[in-house]
């Protein structure tokens, strides 16, 4: 299996290191693995295409390694959310543009593609998704195309989501729809949990359910953020309980997975994730933005912390853990409070009352001593 190209740093790591030293080697350490690009029409595409290509070139000690890209530039992208929806493909003719001009970038070069994450997981969605409105299956057909078919040299994973695994209705609606765009080109197989926290031992069972309904193809799993599998909720952004997970590489364990890859940057922001989210989200700056809290912990409750092969950070306490306000709920310490408040009242009542009957007490003990002393004196 070739090695993956580990020469890119992502752009918006530049100045981190510089805000947030006690970072720095933390993010050297996620520096060193091989980091997917995206390539997307929310960004200056093509100059980072090129910077990836260049660093990724024979001619700079990377003959035969694979840079990584992931495809991310439908008209009407993330039709479902309002995250990452932004971009300057418009329609069809914007989006063939897009993609010849990766193709005809990379050439017949060693490369490995993941192609537009969520698409056909929206598609299997609904008959009436808004994925079909945008006509994302007619785009990815051409990306296919454009991307394989005259490279034999790529390796193209289709991205599928993972929620179309949940359940026999699911998968058998994301079969067909991968079916149409498989044929387009040379696919070599699927992509699961991208950007997403889904553990490896329930993604091999999604990748072993669909190599088995469609034999012949591979799959690569994102574990970027996986260690420790889904939080609690299921949430998707900015979940609190994440790990950076096991670094990529072709070592996987199961002849049907060919690679883990880190295909969302670790640090890199899920969105606001300001409404429609559980508790176990974290409010963040915009997609694909730093979030230094989120690196931070994700890092502390990772791969690298947990094999001894990085120090801790510590600046925030985990779910769970002594000092976390996210480890209970509001209903909890609500519960706490009371009891807290009912025993310094029973506290309260019960030293008056000792209080009353010491009184007594003393009251009686002198009268008696008074009574004595009548008797002695008679």
């Amino acid at each position: 299996m070739a090695s993956l190209c580990q020469e890119i740093a992502p752009a918006n790591f530049a100045d981190v290191t510089s805000s947030y030293p006690r970072l720095k080697d933390a993010l050297a350490t996620v520096e060193d693995q091989p980091l997917a690009t995206w390539y997307t029409d929310r960004t200056a595409y093509l100059d980072v295409a090129m910077q990836t290509m260049n660093a990724c070139a024979a001619g700079n000690g990377h003959a035969g390694q694979l840079p990584v890209f992931v495809v991310y530039g439908l008209p009407g992208k993330d039709c479902s959310g309002t995250y990452s929806n932004q971009g300057t493909n418009t329609d069809t003719t914007d989006y063939t543009n897009f993609i010849q001009s990766l193709a005809t970038l990379v050439g017949t070069q060693p490369v490995l593609y993941v192609l537009e994450p969520d698409a056909v997981g929206l598609l299997a969605d609904s008959p009436t998704s808004c994925a079909w409105t945008n006509k994302y299956l007619d785009n990815m057909i051409i990306a296919m195309d454009l991307l394989t078919a005259t490279n034999p040299n790529a390796r193209m994973y289709l991205d599928v989501g993972w929620w179309t695994f949940k359940n026999a209705t699911t998968m058998d609606a994301m079969l067909p729809i991968v079916d149409k765009i498989s044929k387009a080109g040379k696919m070599r197989g699927i992509a699961i949990n991208t950007s997403n926290y889904r553990s490896n031992a329930e993604l091999l069972v999604y990748c072993s359910n669909f190599v088995a309904a469609r034999p012949g193809f591979t799959c690569v799993f994102d574990t970027s953020r996986n260690y420790h599998g889904a939080s609690p909720s299921g949430e998707w952004c900015n979940a609190n309980t994440a790990g950076i997970g096991y670094p990529p590489t072709s070592n996987t364990g199961s002849p049907l997975v060919d690679y883990y890859l880190w295909l969302k940057t670790p640090g890199q922001s899920d969105g606001l994730c300001n409404s429609g989210v559980s508790a176990d989200a974290m409010r963040g700056p915009k997609a694909g933005d730093f979030f230094e809290k989120g690196f931070s912990m994700m890092w502390d409750n990772g791969y690298f912390v947990d094999k001894g092969l990085g120090n801790k950070l510590g600046e925030y306490p985990l779910p769970g853990q002594a000092g976390s306000s996210t480890s209970v709920s509001p209903v909890v310490w609500a519960i706490i409070a009371a009891v807290i408040i009912a025993a310094i009242a029973f506290l309260g009542v019960g030293i008056y009352l000792k209080k009353r009957s010491d009184a007594k007490k003393k009251k009686f003990e002198r009268h008696l001593q008074v009574e004595r002393s009548n008797m002695s004196a008679m």
